[in-house]
């Protein structure tokens, strides 16, 4: 099992590994080139500036959030269960704008 239940240290690099070239590197250019197409024309490093400074954000507050959440419930699932529902979202706004600009 892989994830915070692992015991094996190998397995979780391993996971990692797998996701950094089949999960980030593979959305990260499609990402880019959905906000440089919808940037507005001038302000598309402000833009992914802007893009940057948000993920950076989240990736600060995120452990906080999980950490409250685990303290207040007892359990770390409700900070997977949060993080489902924040993809999802960003899955349908990711649609959703997809839709209209085409």
């Amino acid at each position: 099992m892989l994830g915070s239940l692992s015991q094996d240290s190998t397995q979780i690099v391993l996971a990692l590994i797998l996701y950094g070239l089949t999960g980030k590197m593979t959305i990260d250019p499609l990402l880019l080139q959905v906000i440089r197409r919808h940037a507005p024309k001038g302000r598309v490093a402000t833009t992914f500036g802007l893009y940057n400074f948000m993920g950076m954000l989240a990736s600060i507050t995120a452990p906080y959030l999980t950490g409250w959440l685990t303290d207040v419930t007892g359990s770390l699932a409700v900070g997977f269960d949060l993080a489902a529902a924040l993809l999802l979202l960003g899955l349908l706004g990711f649609g959703l704008s997809q839709r209209n600009a085409g």
